[in-house]
């Protein structure tokens, strides 16, 4: 290497490199080692960054040329409201190097760290609230130098604001709990969201029949992208009364206008319009019985009025059920005669118990595909089974619409259960995957619904192949070169058949870099091939 130590470092001056006052050039001298070298000792710091929120891009400005290490540590950066603040505001704690160019790294902020900036007010949302400060370990020169910590935050000296406004990607509706949960593609603020702005359809189209939400209410929910809505009762109690709305999959639209709800720069949802509706990524039957809250008996008119906990169907009715007791531990008791007089058996009051199980499927919000690490990376929108995960009903895509499906068969979990799975991609599969050029910077995902379960036994929501995932990340590209595992020759058919670790082009052959030896040690008898 050039100019490392004093032993690698010499210089040699041309002819008119430099003149004398008389205005004579000096000539071309010969090669000469330097007498005294100073290595470099000055570290590299960061002069300045910039923070594009549209495109969640973050490029930091070094005092000289640097690289990223190899074990990038996003959680090295923390973004601070203003040069005063004593504590981070908010540390990354994921993201990816994307470009190294000088002076300078780009840096790809995760999803989950982009929806975390925009969810706290007045943090990275102007170019007076964007600061930072950043840990050693960020970057180094190319002589190994750690850069030198930023302790004292700095601001940005370029920042553009999101002017992407949301859009609800997905909607799952649960019938017998009456929730809504709404996937949106990014962060939105909870305090703006209105429940009204929202309608419920039949079709997908000019609907047969509609509801306009009349309210809601918002309950927790583990991600900043996901609303999950409680509807009124009173809505709940239409839709379950046996109108055409929301009886199944097939008839569980919706529409939303752009007052639903606004993201962390105030942007409005994209409307969905009642004549483009959005189906229902999943719709959940009502398996929840009806339950009596309470009654009233007129011994007057011998009326007794009967309310419930939700809507019923009268014609199920049977007046035979019915059982009035003299107290909740039974004492006298009456049944109800039928039609024809009959009197049914009783039994004693008993109270009344239930238990709801996690009917929710699992769905895939994003994953990330590492062609060098051969690691496919899932993240869910809860817990999974890790146990469960079938590779071979799992596909990459290079289209969102396609039919060339590679299928993960042969691959394997090196993960627990938990909300983000990895897998180590089978052999066959990558090399499957690498034959594709278009895979290497893009990439669909689908799966059917027996790809894996969550820790209740339910099926993951399916990705059809005609509108698959598209990866959030940007792919890993394969930079570890193939190895040659084995040759065999067939003097009969004079074919050298090679065995590479890896899928190869084979128009890259090179025959003239292919050599034949009579032994390991020769080289006296070789024949290189033309």
């Amino acid at each position: 290497m050039l100019a490392v130590g004093l032993t690698s470092t010499y210089i040699a001056l041309s002819l008119g490199a430099i003149m004398d006052r008389a205005g004579n050039p000096i000539q071309q001298t010969a090669i000469i080692p330097v007498v005294n070298y100073k290595a470099d000792t000055v570290r590299p710091s960061i002069v300045s960054f910039g923070l594009d929120m549209n495109t969640g891009t973050l490029v930091i400005s070094f005092s000289k040329i640097v690289t990223a290490p190899t074990g990038f540590d996003p959680t090295a950066i923390s973004f601070y409201s203003n040069q005063s603040a004593m504590i981070s505001i908010y540390k990354l704690v994921g993201g990816l190097p994307i470009s190294t160019s000088n002076e300078s790294i780009s840096i790809a902020i995760s999803m989950q760290d982009l929806n975390t900036l925009k969810s706290i007010p007045n943090l990275a949302h102007t170019l007076n609230g964007t600061y930072i400060t950043a840990a050693t370990g960020l970057a180094s020169d190319l002589n190994g130098l750690t850069m030198v910590a930023l302790t004292v935050p700095m601001k940005a000296s370029y920042f553009v604001p999101d002017t992407t406004p949301p859009t609800l990607q997905a909607f799952t509706f649960a019938l017998g709990n009456g929730t809504l949960s709404l996937v949106f593609s990014e962060y939105v603020v909870t305090s703006r969201f209105v429940a009204t702005a929202i309608t419920l359809q039949s079709s997908a189209g000019t609907p047969s029949t509609s509801l306009k939400l009349s309210g809601g209410s918002l309950l927790p929910s583990q991600s900043l992208q996901v609303l999950v809505v409680k509807l009124l009762d009173s809505d709940l109690n239409i839709l379950k009364a046996g109108q055409s709305i929301a009886l199944n999959n097939d008839t569980t639209y919706l529409a939303a206008t752009s007052m639903t709800v606004v993201d962390g720069f105030n942007l409005s949802l994209v409307p969905i319009l009642t004549s483009n509706a959005l189906p229902a990524s999943q719709y959940l039957p009502d398996l929840v019985p009806p339950t009596l809250a309470n009654f009233t008996f007129d011994r007057n008119t011998g009326v007794l009025m009967l309310t419930f906990s939700e809507a019923v169907n009268s014609s199920t009715f049977d007046v035979t059920m019915i059982v009035l007791a003299g107290s909740g531990s039974g004492g006298s008791m009456y049944t109800l005669l039928d039609e024809n007089n009959n009197v049914l058996a009783g039994s004693q009051p008993i109270q009344a118990f239930g238990f709801i199980p996690d009917t929710n499927r699992p769905l895939v919000i994003s994953f990330a595909l590492d062609l060098n690490s051969n690691v496919l990376t899932l993240s869910f929108n809860e817990t999974v089974d890790a146990s469960t995960i079938n590779p071979s009903n799992i596909y990459i895509q290079p289209a969102a619409n396609s039919s060339a499906l590679v299928s993960l068969t042969g691959s394997t979990v090196n993960s627990t259960s938990g909300q983000v799975q990895s897998l180590i991609i089978g052999f066959t599969a990558l090399n499957s995957i690498k034959a594709v050029p278009s895979l290497a910077s893009l990439a669909f995902l689908s799966l059917t619904s027996a790809a894996l379960n969550d820790t209740s036994a339910n099926r993951v929501i399916a990705i059809n192949s005609t509108s698959a995932l598209r990866t959030n990340s940007v792919i890993t590209k394969d930079t570890t070169p193939p190895s040659l595992n084995g040759v065999a020759f067939d003097l009969n058919t004079g074919a050298l058949i090679f065995t590479f670790s890896e899928i190869v082009d084979f128009n890259s052959i090179n025959y003239t870099a292919i050599t034949l030896l009579p032994r390991c040690q020769s080289v006296q008898a070789d024949r290189r091939l033309t």
